[in-house]
């Protein structure tokens, strides 16, 4: 009697232990597939973020010499005329 009592007990037990912790274990793992997905993207995203800086940086020293030609050459002199113009030049206000 004693162990037929036992016995249904435990069966019970396993029972409720299998509505609960199936569940559990199936949000656990997917809680670990978001997790290794997630590390994933960020790990992309920052891959992307470098070799875009890369890119740039690159880029910058390829057209740096090109635009330095263009800044050797001589400036335009500032526009005639206009009291604007001969106070920025002459630091003296005009009247």
């Amino acid at each position: 009697m004693l162990g037929c009592l036992f016995s249904t007990v435990v069966i019970i037990l396993v029972i409720f232990a299998l509505i609960f912790l199936v569940p559990g274990i199936a949000l656990g793992f997917l809680e670990f597939i978001a997790f290794i997905a997630g590390s994933i993207v960020v790990g992309l995203v920052l891959i992307f973020a470098l070799l875009w800086s890369l890119v740039a940086l690159l880029l910058s020293i390829i057209i740096w010499p090109f635009s330095s030609k263009s800044s050797c050459q001589k400036p335009k002199p500032p526009l005639r005329g206009g009291c604007f113009n001969k106070f920025i030049l002459s630091r003296q206000s005009c009247i």
